[in-house]
């Protein structure tokens, strides 16, 4: 389990320490909507043609630098074609 001190010794953009902040406000985890959203659980959002579209989200390049920074670990995989792929992360703290 990470200390909450090694996240914030980690150098980290604006959108990673806006990500890790509201994912520990929202219980540690960070889950994937359809059309590739990464945001907390309950968001509020808008729906658009095809999607609900989250008031806040991050993509996919967020998560897997996080991913490989130590700070996010897969909770969930959905199973595909090809193997699985994660939806929802947890940090590691």
């Amino acid at each position: 389990m990470l200390v909450a001190h090694h996240v914030s010794s980690l150098k980290l953009t604006p959108t990673q320490a806006d990500l890790v902040a509201r994912v520990r406000v929202a219980g540690g985890l960070i889950e994937r909507w359809p059309g590739g959203f990464w945001t907390t659980q309950g968001c509020s959002h808008r729906k658009s043609r095809l999607y609900k579209v989250p008031d806040w989200w991050v993509g996919t390049g967020t998560i897997k630098s996080l991913v490989n920074k130590g700070v996010l670990t897969v909770s969930r995989e959905q199973p595909a074609r090809f193997g699985a792929f994660p939806v929802e992360y947890r940090l590691k703290e």
